[in-house]
């Protein structure tokens, strides 16, 4: 729902993506580091069950792919970006961090590297 207020104000892809960084930051401080970590190994689980492969059933994954694409259809990105492709990515790239690296400082780094990447990956050359 955060995301989605986000989204109504001016904002372009570097911000956005910055935000939903924050977010899910956000949602690990609530949960904690420990909790978070475990939902993560349990999303990600070669065990899980598969009844959620759906993408369109998360939130985030559908306003992030929108995004992207808006910003491709309003040439700020590639014409070529796959918009989902592009979100999954950088989601996984998040949780990635969040869920390996336990220094502030490195992922701080991490994450503001990763935005930069996820930018220049989308621009248009």
């Amino acid at each position: 729902a955060e995301l989605s207020r986000f989204l109504k104000a001016t904002h372009d892809v570097a911000t956005t993506l910055a935000k939903v960084v924050e977010l899910v930051i956000s949602v690990e401080d609530r949960l904690g580091s420990l909790l978070f970590k475990d939902v993560l190994a349990l999303h990600f689980s070669p065990a899980r069950p598969r009844h959620d492969e759906v993408w369109t059933d998360h939130p985030v994954i559908v306003l992030l792919v929108g995004e992207i694409d808006r910003a491709r259809q309003h040439g700020e990105a590639h014409p070529d970006v796959d918009p989902f492709c592009s979100a999954v990515f950088f989601l996984l790239g998040v949780y990635g961090v969040l869920s390996t690296t336990s220094s502030q400082e490195a992922r701080d780094t991490m994450l503001r590297e990763l935005v930069a990447t996820a930018v220049r990956s989308l621009e248009v050359r």
